[in-house]
């Protein structure tokens, strides 16, 4: 089973501690087709939506969230706080995406330790 992981780009959560970790960050880049970025050049003159370009970048974001995950799950972290997209741009026909943040455990609370008790 799957455990979910969460992402926050605040830098602290509400309600439950956590257990700071390290910076965690993943790259992703993704080329495209010669004669599609042919097309977009073509676009960018005559002006218009760069479809093929948008449905390239929205590709690399999902990859970049799932490596993000994949990554976060091996360093046995909960989560993420501060999360940021970086680099969201086209260049050269490849699309890169940088996302990072800082991994984080929950800290479970023993509701039976009485030793803060007076």
């Amino acid at each position: 089973m799957m455990v979910q992981v969460t992402h926050l780009t605040t830098l602290e959560t509400t309600g439950r501690p956590v257990e700071y970790g390290t910076m965690v960050c993943v790259s992703q880049v993704l080329a495209v087709n010669v004669f599609k970025d042919l097309r977009e050049i073509l676009t960018n003159v005559v002006g218009g939506n760069m479809r093929r370009y948008e449905a390239l970048l929205e590709h690399a974001l999902k990859e970049v969230r799932r490596q993000f995950e994949e990554k976060l799950r091996e360093e046995g972290y909960d989560g993420a706080l501060g999360v940021r997209i970086a680099h969201p741009q086209i260049v050269g026909g490849g699309a890169e995406l940088v996302m990072y943040g800082t991994g984080f455990r929950w800290v479970e609370i023993n509701s039976n330790d009485n030793s803060n008790n007076y």
